[in-house]
Formats: C-alpha cells, sequence, structure tokens
C-alpha cells in the first residue's frame, strides 16, 4: 500500500507533527464515541447511577481508538498498541455483561414499578370503597336508630290504645261478666240513686272454694261456669264482676235485703250443681259462699261504699259453705254516715 508523500513526511498537514495529529484526532474520537455511549446509557437506564455505563463507553472508546490507530502507527510503535488493545478489550467486553445485566435488571425494575403503580392503584380503590362502605354503614346506623325510636313510639302508642281499649271494654272475656273498671262506674250509679231514697245497695258476695291452684285451666273453666250462671240468672239492671281473684260481688238493683237473700238461695242451687258437675274430673268438688254485706249507717260517699266492699273480701273468705252468710260492713273511724233508715 503506497500512502500520499504528506502522510508520509516528518510534518503533517499545516507543519504539525503527526504524533500531535494522531493523539488529536484520537482524542476527538474518543470524546465522541464517550458521549455517544453515556447519552445511550442515560436514556435508556433512567437512573442516576450510571458508572458502568461510563466506564463501558471509555473502554470502547479507547479499544476503538487502539484499532483504529494500528494502520497509522510505525512498527516500531505497535508495542503499546497491542498492549492497550489486550487490556482494554477484555475489560470492555466485562463491562458489557455487567451492563446487560445492568439492563436486565432494569427492565425488571420497570415491571416491579408497573406492579407497585397497579398495587397502590388497588389500594387507593380498596380504600375509597371502605369509605363508601363506612358511609353506608353509618347511614345504616341512623336509619337503624330511626326505626328503633319509630319503633318505641309505636309500642308506646300500642300500649296506650290497648289501655284505652280495655278502659273501654265492659264485659270480661273469661266470666262473660262487667269488668272492674265498668262495674264501679255502675255501682257509683246506683249508690247514687239507692242514696236519695236513703237507702244503701245490698251487696251479695260469692266466693268460691276448693279451686285447683295446680290445675289453671280447670280453674278458668269453674270461674267461667259461674259467671255463665250469673248471667242468665240475674236481671238486666242487676250488677255482677269478678271483684277479686274467686270471688264475685253482685248488687242486686232495687232489690231490698230479703230479695237478695231469695236470690242467693237461688244462685247457690244453681253454682252448687254447676260446680259438682265440674268436680267428677277428680280434683274435688268445690262449693260456694254466699255472704251478704250488711250495713248499720248509712254512708254519704260512694268511696266509703267500695271501701267496705274491698274489706269485706277477708271476711268473706274466712265464712262457712252451705248457707246464707251475714256480715256486717267493716268500717274505719272516718266514715262520714248516719243511722241507716228501718
Amino acid at each position: 500500500m503506497t500512502l500520499p508523500g504528506w502522510l508520509t513526511g516528518a510534518d503533517g498537514p499545516a507543519g504539525l507533527p503527526w504524533d500531535t495529529l494522531y493523539a488529536g484526532l484520537s482524542g476527538l474520537l474518543f470524546a465522541g464515541v464517550a458521549v455517544g455511549v453515556a447519552g445511550w446509557t442515560r436514556r435508556w437506564t433512567r437512573s442516576g447511577d450510571i458508572a458502568i455505563g461510563w466506564a463501558f463507553a471509555l473502554l470502547l472508546g479507547t479499544s476503538g481508538l487502539l484499532l483504529l490507530a494500528g494502520p497509522f502507527v510505525s512498527a516500531a510503535d505497535m508495542g503499546w498498541v497491542r498492549t492497550g488493545q489486550l487490556f482494554t478489550a477484555p475489560l470492555a467486553l466485562l463491562l458489557m455483561a455487567a451492563f446487560l445485566a445492568r439492563l436486565w435488571r432494569l427492565e425488571g425494575w420497570d415491571e416491579y414499578e408497573q406492579r407497585a403503580a397497579d398495587l397502590e392503584a388497588g389500594i387507593r380503590y380498596e380504600r375509597q370503597r371502605l369509605e363508601r362502605l363506612r358511609e353506608e354503614n353509618a347511614e345504616l346506623a341512623r336509619q337503624g336508630k330511626e326505626a328503633l325510636r319509630e319503633n318505641d313510639r309505636l309500642a308506646s302508642e300500642r300500649d296506650l290504645a290497648l289501655a284505652e281499649a280495655r278502659a273501654l271494654q265492659t264485659r270480661d272475656e273469661d266470666t262473660g261478666l262487667y269488668t272492674r273498671t265498668h262495674f264501679v262506674q255502675r255501682l257509683r250509679e246506683e249508690f247514687e240513686r239507692t242514696h236519695r231514697r236513703g237507702q244503701l245497695p245490698s251487696p251479695l258476695f260469692i266466693a268460691l272454694r276448693g279451686l285447683p291452684d295446680d290445675n289453671p285451666e280447670h280453674r278458668a273453666e269453674l270461674l267461667s261456669r259461674t259467671g255463665r250462671i250469673l248471667r242468665e240468672e240475674l236481671r238486666m239492671p242487676d250488677l255482677a264482676c269478678q271483684f277479686a281473684d274467686a270471688e264475685f260481688l253482685v248488687i242486686p238493683c232495687e232489690t231490698d235485703v230479703r230479695g237478695t237473700a231469695a236470690l242467693a238461695r237461688r244462685l247457690y242451687k244453681q253454682i252448687k250443681r254447676a260446680l259438682a258437675r265440674a268436680g267428677d274430673g277428680g280434683d274435688g268438688t268445690p262449693d260456694a259462699v254466699f255472704v251478704l254485706v250488711t250495713f248499720e249507717l248509712n254512708l254519704q260517699r260512694f268511696e266509703d261504699f267500695l271501701e267496705a266492699c274491698e274489706r269485706s273480701v277477708e271476711a268473706v273468705r274466712r265464712q262457712p259453705a252451705g248457707r246464707l252468710n251475714r256480715i256486717p260492713a267493716p268500717l274505719n273511724g272516718g266514715t262520714d254516715a248516719y243511722p241507716s233508715r228501718p
């Protein structure tokens, strides 16, 4: 190969030595290759840690320069070129391997970042869903409290309506007689009517004995039969109710003591017969006690008359069965009364 004369002379263009020109050209080539490789590494690694990329770029540029410098260096100077190639080529291969491993890890990092982004998006979604659930739970709790308040209000209204219905009810469901509340109202009217004529109603107590305590159904049946007999035998104006546990109170209207006694004898026969039939079940035969309460004083107030009837219940329970008993009305010391008419 024949080179131009200006390449084989001692001085190159512009009178510069070839060594100087070679060094300058090598430096420019080295700088261009290094900057290109470093920029490419910076772009694809997207990381501030690019030491491996810079080192690989330097060694790659040096190896390229040494390879290009072979044809232009004399045989005497080829020793240091070959030595440089022997050192830089293996190092460049090692750094290339490290650089490729780095790129592989970076690709895995991209996947990790994608998974992390997906996980963060999932966490945000779950947080939003949790907030919605909390709001829904709070709304349900508020509605539940409102429902409880409404239920309490309805229960109060129901209890009030039941109380009003019981107050308006005039007949007992079990015996068919007047309820105690309605009986007391009718008894007040009867007391005022008889009191205007200087008399008092004649209370007749009918107490049942021998009722089974261990058989509530049979006990209720006996009370119901007694109430049915009273409804059938009493007149329309007469008053009757289950005044206590097993005690009935009968007020014959417009009837004196003799008429009340005759009514008691008639009722005793009917009730005794009914109790005898009901006692065949083996629980024993119940009996009835008839007690006529008499008043030696004419009471002025209905409350005193009602209190005397209530206090007579204990005395009625102590009376014997089989006959009509008469007991004086128990009056307290502060009762407003005057002697009854003969």
